[in-house]
C-alpha cells in the first residue's frame, strides 16, 4: 500500500510543475480531507493580476454544492480548498479584461493546448488527494480577446429583462447551455477565435439572434473595439 502511494505522488511531481506535500493542518470548516492548491497569476509581462477568478473543475461525479471559486489578491496570488476528487483542471480568467475561463469549450484551442497534459498557460491538469497542498500552480494571461456587453431589456418598456437566457453556438456543432443574465439584464462575453452565435430569449419574448466571426472581421480590417455594448431589444410575443 505505501508503495502504490509513492508511485502515485511522484507521478504527479514529474509530470506537473508544482510542488506536491502533506497538509498535516487541513482546514476543519472548508472539510478536513480536502486538498489545497496554491499559486499566482500573472500578466505575460510578468506583473500580477489582482482580481482573477481561479475555478476547478474535476473529472468525478459528485453530489452536492462544491467549493466557489477564489479570486486573486494585489500580488496575484490565490488558495483555494476543494475536496479530493482526484483528476481534473485548474484555471485562471480575468473576464472583464478579455480574459475567459479555460475550463470553458468555447475557448480549447488545439493550437494552444498540450495534447498530452491538456494544458495551456491559463489552465492546468491537478490530482486532488486528501490531505494534499499542491503549490506554486501558477498562471499566464496571455493575449486578451475583445469583451461584449450585452444589455437585454424589453423593446417596449425599456426596463431590462431579468430572467432572459441564452444559447451559445459555435462551429462544429458545440453548445454552451444557457447561462442566465444577470440582474440589471447584461451578459459579458469575451469573444472566442472563431465564430459564434448567440440566442437570447425570454418568457413572453420573441427570440434575439446575434453573431460574430473574429477572425474574418480582423482578416477584412475590420476595427473591433476591446470592449463593445451590444443592445438586445427583445419583442413582447403576441397573444
Amino acid at each position: 500500500m505505501r508503495l502504490a502511494k509513492l508511485i502515485t505522488i511522484c507521478f504527479v511531481v514529474l509530470s506537473s510543475t508544482y510542488a506536491v506535500t502533506q497538509d498535516p493542518d487541513a482546514d476543519p470548516v472548508a472539510g478536513p480531507n480536502y486538498a489545497t492548491v496554491l499559486g499566482r497569476v500573472l500578466y505575460a509581462n510578468g506583473t500580477p493580476v489582482e482580481g482573477a477568478e481561479v475555478a476547478i473543475s474535476t473529472f468525478g461525479a459528485v453530489g452536492g454544492i462544491l467549493p466557489r471559486p477564489v479570486h486573486t489578491d494585489k500580488e496575484g496570488r490565490y488558495k483555494i480548498t476543494y475536496p479530493p476528487l482526484g483528476d481534473g483542471f485548474i484555471g485562471a480568467s480575468k473576464l472583464a479584461e478579455g480574459y475567459p475561463s479555460p475550463l470553458w469549450g468555447l475557448y480549447d484551442t488545439e493550437n494552444k493546448v498540450d495534447t498530452v497534459h491538456g494544458e495551456t498557460p491559463s489552465r492546468k491538469r491537478i490530482d486532488l488527494r486528501a490531505r494534499v497542498i499542491l503549490a506554486n500552480v501558477d498562471f499566464v494571461l496571455e493575449h486578451p480577446n475583445p469583451v461584449v456587453t450585452f444589455q437585454v431589456h424589453d423593446s417596449t418598456s425599456g426596463r431590462p429583462i431579468d430572467n432572459a437566457r441564452l444559447l451559445i453556438t459555435w462551429p462544429p456543432g458545440g453548445f454552451m447551455g444557457s447561462p442566465p443574465v444577470t440582474k440589471d439584464g447584461t451578459y459579458l462575453l469575451v469573444l472566442p477565435d472563431h465564430p459564434v452565435a448567440i440566442t437570447f430569449s425570454a418568457p413572453g419574448h420573441i427570440d434575439w439572434h446575434w453573431q460574430m466571426d473574429l477572425p474574418q472581421a480582423r482578416s477584412a480590417g475590420t476595427p473591433f473595439a476591446m470592449h463593445t455594448t451590444v443592445v438586445v431589444p427583445l419583442v413582447q410575443a403576441g397573444p
